[in-house]
């Protein structure tokens, strides 16, 4: 990276500077407004053999011996006032490259000028000449992002011609996305994701934005890149290698690996020590719990095979195994079944994973746990039993199931309702038959008198309503 030459260090040589580039270095926006008036007057001659015409003998374009213009000064300078007066005039160069490729806009960037950048971004000249690059081959968005000036790449990236830069490749085909991974600055990182940096391209070592984050240690950019971009095998080495250069990354990464199912990490942060298997988040959750409830059966099996505990629970009681039954991630919740998890541990509402299952009408997992030992009528805090959840929800091949394995069709929950109440009021209306058969009472009443044939008609679940009059009381009876 060239040394970067300081507007400060001109001293008293005053070799090809004019007038104008004095005034800019010097901040005098009203001498530079004379100046500029006075150039552009019409001077008239009287002379019957002339015509009025206007003399123009300012250059505001003329380069020192830098190859800076007036506005190159004021831009670096940060002279919001003076850069507003040249950039605004008409005979302007905006544009206008120095003896090392900068450009105004360049200047304004990395001397963090942000309320100079703002003015010239108002010209359409420069923001369509965003892609300039100067003598290194970069960008203004290159230098904002090199710099770690997130509100100027905020800015820079509001211009749709600055944005279709963000993956122009300098001389050593860093893009932007590289130069801020490389410093660990994690909101411009962001900032050039989201406006469609491509988080694979490679500079000319053959590194991506994420490696150069890894390799520098800087852990928030590092886990954003990993997390924003298309999986790779090879990012199991960088997730060791961000866990070695950062003290407790190893866990963040697991976490984040589990939920993704990226197996590859898990076995990497697992098998080289990084990670403990068992460790648990704010809220009580493991590896393991985010693994089962997104059916990531490879990084489960992992886990368990590390000392993962099966019957870990969270904050609110919630095993793995619950969280599984209710997804019905059957594959899962086998695999934890055979590690050791209990099929009735109870959440912190009293419900079962086969309460959670039948709920969901999960009939393949609440299979599995029916003939690993779950009992078909465990009540929940409310009283309430899986069937009673099964016949709420209209889960009718679960019912079915739960009657065949000895589940009571007439147990009643707190609030005194039976699953056909509770069948009934939803108009569910094969359940209510299968209920019926299996001797469920129509007229029960609950703890407010209502019955499911009250219910019923309530609801206005007419052909419930016919099924049920055949064996409970007539409507009269029941409604006011």
């Amino acid at each position: 990276m060239p040394k970067l030459k300081s507007a400060s260090t001109i001293g008293g040589e005053r070799g090809g500077k004019l007038e104008l580039h004095w005034l800019a270095i010097a901040g005098d926006h009203e001498k530079i407004s004379d100046l500029l008036q006075q150039h552009s007057r019409p001077k008239r001659r009287t002379s019957i053999f002339t015509i009025s015409r206007t003399e123009t003998v300012l250059d505001v374009n003329a380069q020192d011996e830098l190859g800076r213009s007036a506005l190159h000064w004021a831009a670096a300078r940060g002279e919001v006032e003076c850069a507003k007066q040249l950039a605004h005039h008409p005979s302007t160069k905006p544009i206008l490259q120095d003896e090392d490729g900068m450009t105004p806009l360049h200047e304004a960037v990395i001397r963090r000028h942000k309320d100079v950048v703002e003015v010239l971004l108002q010209s359409g000249e420069i923001c369509d000449g965003a892609d300039i690059k100067d003598n290194g081959g970069r960008t203004v968005l290159h230098w904002a992002a090199e710099y770690g000036n997130g509100e100027v790449v905020q800015m820079l990236v509001k211009k749709e011609p600055v944005k279709k830069t963000a993956n122009l490749p300098d001389n050593e085909h860093d893009s932007a996305l590289h130069r801020a991974a490389r410093n660990g600055y994690k909101m411009i990182v962001e900032e050039l994701v989201f406006c469609g940096a491509d988080v694979s391209a490679k500079n000319t070592k053959g590194y991506t934005a994420l490696r150069l984050a890894v390799e520098k240690g800087h852990r928030e950019a590092a886990m954003f890149l990993l997390q924003n971009k298309e999986f790779k095998v090879e990012d199991g080495e960088m997730a060791e290698i961000l866990a070695d250069k950062c003290p407790g990354a190893g866990e963040e990464l697991l976490f984040w690996a589990a939920k993704k199912g990226h197996d590859a990490v898990v076995r990497q942060l697992l098998t080289t020590g990084k990670a403990d298997a068992d460790t648990a988040d704010n809220g009580g959750r493991t590896p393991l719990w985010w693994a089962a409830g997104g059916g990531h059966d490879a990084v489960v099996k992992l886990l368990v095979e590390n000392g993962a505990k099966a019957d870990t629970a969270n904050g609110r009681g919630r095993t793995p195994l619950s969280l599984a039954a209710a997804e019905g991630q059957e594959t899962v919740v086998k695999l934890l079944l055979e590690n050791g998890a209990k099929a009735d541990t109870a959440n912190g509402r009293g419900r079962t994973p086969l309460s959670l299952a039948a709920a969901e009408g999960q009939e393949t997992v609440v299979k599995l746990l029916l003939e690993n030992g779950a009992k078909a009528d465990t009540a929940d805090n409310e009283g309430q039993t899986p069937l009673s959840w099964a016949a709420e929800g209209g889960q009718e091949t679960v019912v079915q199931l739960l009657l065949e394995n000895g589940a009571k069709a007439d147990t009643a929950d707190n609030e005194g309702r039976t699953p056909l109440s509770w069948a009934a009021e939803g108009g569910h209306e094969t359940v209510v038959k299968l209920l019926l058969e299996s001797s469920a009472k129509a007229d029960t009443a609950d703890n407010e008198g209502r019955t499911p044939l009250s219910w019923a008609a309530m609801r206005g679940r007419e052909t419930v309503v016919k099924l049920l009059e055949n064996g409970a009381q007539p409507l009269s009876a029941i409604l006011p």
